[in-house]
């Protein structure tokens, strides 16, 4: 595994306090799945600096696959901010799993 020069990446368990979203802008829905009518659910892994800004994105789980809700979610996740991530009172660096849902209802 990589480790980015600076703060160490520790398990999100491990937190002084859990781990929110402070900021963030909504996905764009894929116009492809809105006119099927398609929802979707995607994972991703996110790892989060010690200021809570996201550093890296990666899509770890797409469904359904091919109507681009994990484009559009890997876009959209760099604009988030989270509580900036702290372990025993120092800065530290995290993964995190965001799960992001498409829903025609909302």
């Amino acid at each position: 595994q990589e480790e980015p020069q600076g703060p160490t990446i520790i398990d999100v368990q491990n937190l002084d306090y859990p781990l929110k979203v402070i900021s963030y802008k909504e996905p764009i829905y894929p116009e492809s799945a809105r006119a099927r009518e398609v929802e979707g659910v995607v994972k991703l892994k996110l790892l989060i600096n010690p200021k809570g800004m996201v550093d890296r994105a990666e899509l770890i789980e797409e469904n359904p696959k091919g109507f681009g809700f994990g484009r559009a979610s890997l876009e959209v996740v760099k604009t988030f901010k989270f509580t900036p991530p702290r372990a025993k009172g120092k800065e530290v660096s995290v993964w995190y799993l965001l799960p992001i849902r498409f829903s025609l209802e909302d």
